[in-house]
């Protein structure tokens, strides 16, 4: 009874408030924010491993991250020096970077069987 009513709860708190806050940003922001936070062990992270796990330059990711921090999803407690506002925020962005790559796999799943079906309507109407 208690985990249905966590799992409810961690729901209702991604949908009411962590979902209201992450959709009004840059969809590149979103993106950069989902492959820095899947990477993570902790909520906090450094600028030089932002651009490490994104594998941009440094002026490329800058934007986004100061993007972030003036939406509140990240905190700026010292110079080069980020976290993330909350540990369940955190963890939303992971489980999202996960249903990102699930997305991209069924899609590649999907296009492989679309063609597996057009080659067999070929076939079938050449015999």
């Amino acid at each position: 009874m208690k985990l249905v009513l966590l799992v409810d709860s961690t729901t209702r708190l991604e949908k009411d408030f962590f979902s209201p806050m992450f959709h009004p940003i840059q969809p590149k922001t979103q993106q950069i924010m989902v492959q820095i936070g899947k990477n993570l062990k902790n909520k906090e992270f450094e600028f030089s491993e932002a651009v490490k796990i994104t594998k941009l330059k440094s002026s490329d990711v800058s934007p986004y991250i100061q993007e972030a921090v003036r939406k509140g999803i990240l905190n700026k407690p010292r110079r080069a020096k980020y976290v993330f506002f909350h540990k369940l925020f955190l963890a939303y962005m992971q489980r999202k970077a996960k249903g990102l790559s699930y997305r991209v796999m069924a899609a590649k799943k999907l296009s492989s069987i679309s063609i597996i079906s057009i080659v067999s309507i070929v076939i079938i109407i050449i015999i």
